[in-house]
């Protein structure tokens, strides 16, 4: 028995199968863009896909991917802040969507609750102008803290 992994241009590993036929991929054929390569089925593609890569002949052990805001680029990751600041936004937006009921003339708040909200909102409004240029994982934003 056999595992499939399907490898892309940059060498990564795209995804995986068992099938129930060894026969079914050929070694080294390419599918729909993608070189089949056979692993023994004890093999974890989960865990070896972090750390290796195929270079066109052999695989070569690499460093673990930071998050998914990277890809590899061949030698190194590659981080990708375009993708990275559109999710701290739309993260950011559904944070400001959520607490628009805060601000509506027939919300149960007080007044003063109303202000701690308002508040919130200008700060998470902020968030991206606010943002530290060298952070690169959405578990080190730091979020305003919402009113109780």
């Amino acid at each position: 028995m056999i595992n499939v992994a399907f490898i892309g241009t940059n060498g990564e590993i795209k995804q995986w199968c068992s099938p129930g036929d060894d026969d079914m991929y050929t070694d080294g054929q390419t599918y729909n863009n993608l070189i089949a390569k056979h692993f023994d089925a004890a093999v974890n593609l989960t865990e070896y896909s972090k750390t290796n890569i195929w270079n066109g002949s052999s695989w070569v052990v690499r460093e673990w991917k930071p998050n998914n805001f990277y890809t590899w680029s061949g030698s190194n990751w590659s981080f990708r802040e375009s993708d990275f600041l559109a999710e701290v936004r739309n993260k950011r937006e559904g944070r400001l969507y959520s607490s628009d009921w805060t601000q509506y003339s027939d919300s149960p708040l007080s007044d003063e609750k109303k202000v701690e909200w308002r508040t919130y909102r200008q700060q998470l409004r902020d968030l991206m102008a606010n943002l530290p240029s060298d952070l690169d994982d959405l578990d080190d934003v730091s979020w305003p803290t919402k009113p109780s």
